[in-house]
């Protein structure tokens, strides 16, 4: 008698138990792995199965190039997927199961590390401000954000989202663009900023925040594409150290400000008794955007204001039982509860690539920041470094 399990031969019916009975996207993407008939299966429904547990996609291995690990953070275990697509690639994570790859070849593409689909986006050539340096140094620096609009694949068409809108900044000194799936080439966006450092999309609008004193709405869909100031960033201590990120949480749209101490200080910021081997941030200020409340007239029937912008920004001592996740990113925020292992009010930060770094390679700044201690501690205690790809945030 043959004891062989033929998986492949299960009952439809059977079949669709076991995967209604599977909670996230991981799950569903490992059952997959055991035999084509569950993989098709499986594929189905990783497409429309909203992912809510984040991993840490950790730097390339240099000895299973093919294989990409990643560091669950609810059960603290690593899982190795079958990723060849990544091979000798920068990635940024976009949200919605999604990646955005680039590489020596400056060739660009969205690929789904579960389901293995590949989407092409128009290659570097196609962007309008080119720069005269290697390919490999393209690879790491051209593109330092990404965010997008919308789930990126349909699953009832079983195609790419035509209505998907990719927005990236680009270029040595910090430029908008942004592509429509299916479109040919990357648009320029008018812009007054010398240099934006962070991107995402808000209620129906894409934000940027420039290294200088405001935030902008973008508008893409009325002519030329162009952006407007709506707020002004306040300054803050050691701002030439600080990197901006922005990121929606409980329908606000938040500014994190994170300073980062310079090399000088490294010794200093080595915290030994708790083991952090962050290195470089020393502290994060959150701020949230709202609406400025109408000015009264005087007795002239003069309206005073203090400036022009409608919103301004107002500090947040507590997120919470919120968690944000931010680095080579779009950013995004989690309730913390529903999440074994994942801290509140919280913030979780991986070591990404900016100007006020000089290391050959990235990834001992990744740590967790708790709003109310102000103290920083390590949420993956292993060895991810990286020339040009450091960990990053999956979800």
């Amino acid at each position: 008698m043959d004891d062989t399990v033929t998986w492949d031969i299960l009952p439809t019916d059977i079949l669709y138990c076991i995967f209604n009975n599977l909670t996230s996207r991981q799950d569903i993407g490992a059952a997959g792995c055991v035999c084509k008939s569950w993989q098709s299966k499986a594929l189905c429904l990783l497409e429309g199965f909203p992912p809510n547990v984040p991993w840490l996609m950790l730097s390339e291995n240099n000895n299973k190039c093919d294989i990409r690990s990643f560091f669950n953070l609810k059960n603290n275990k690593i899982h190795d997927l079958k990723l060849s697509e990544t091979i000798g690639r920068r990635c940024f994570g976009i949200g919605y199961g999604w990646l955005l790859t680039i590489g020596t070849d400056l060739k660009i593409n969205l690929v789904n590390p579960l389901t293995r689909r590949q989407i092409d986006l128009p290659p570097q050539s196609s962007f309008l401000r080119q720069s005269n340096i290697e390919p490999i140094m393209i690879r790491k620096y051209y593109i330092s954000k990404v965010v997008a609009s919308t789930d990126p694949w349909d699953s009832k068409a079983n195609c790419y989202n035509k209505n998907c809108v990719i927005m990236v900044i680009y270029g040595l000194i910090g430029k908008l663009a942004f592509v429509k799936l299916g479109r040919k080439t990357w648009i320029d966006v008018q812009m007054p900023s010398r240099s934006y450092c962070d991107i995402t999309f808000y209620k129906g609008n894409f934000y940027a925040v420039d290294w200088h004193e405001h935030l902008y709405i973008c508008d893409i869909n009325h002519g030329a594409p162009t952006v407007t100031p709506i707020a002004h960033v306040p300054k803050w201590e050691y701002d030439y150290y600080s990197t901006k990120y922005l990121v929606e949480s409980s329908g606000a749209l938040l500014m994190l400000c994170k300073t980062t101490r310079g090399e000088d200080d490294l010794d200093e910021d080595y915290d030994e008794v708790n083991d952090v081997k962050t290195g470089f941030t020393e502290h994060f200020e959150v701020l949230k955007l709202v609406k400025k409340k109408k000015t009264r007239k005087n007795k002239n029937g003069i309206r005073k204001t203090r400036n022009k912008y409608e919103y301004k920004f107002i500090e947040v001592e507590n997120l919470d039982d919120k968690a944000l996740f931010i680095g080579d990113t779009s950013s995004f925020s989690l309730t913390a509860s529903s999440i074994n292992g994942c801290k509140p009010n919280c913030i979780y930060y991986t070591d990404d690539i900016n100007e006020t770094r000089l290391h050959e390679e990235r990834g001992l700044d990744m740590g967790v920041f708790n709003l109310q201690t102000s103290r920083c501690e390590p949420h993956y205690r292993g060895e991810s470094l990286s020339s040009f790809c450091p960990s990053l945030w999956y979800i």
